[in-house]
């Protein structure tokens, strides 16, 4: 499974499940340190951080799901989401 994570709530809400062996996260930068990132990758899960940080609307959410479909093609992302309503 794939995630796109976009900030420290969104990471520590799915926490348990990104542990796994196997799981992708892909991170908005500045959620995670580099321990973190060092930590999450040591239980197995392939982690990449993105180099800058992702707006949680708009265009940004689109090209990060564009490039992680180049990583990971036809593969479903969850993607971190809270509606304004």
């Amino acid at each position: 499974m794939i995630f796109l994570v976009l900030s420290k709530g969104g990471y520590a809400q799915i926490e348990e499940l990104v542990s796994q062996p196997g799981t992708v996260i892909w991170v908005s930068d500045g959620v995670l340190s580099n321990s973190d990132l060092a930590a999450i990758r040591g239980r197995g899960a392939q982690v990449t951080n993105f180099s800058r940080r992702i707006e949680p609307r708009g265009a940004d959410i689109a090209e990060a799901l564009e490039t992680i479909a180049e990583h990971h093609p036809r593969q479903p992302v969850w993607v971190e989401h809270v509606p304004d309503f």
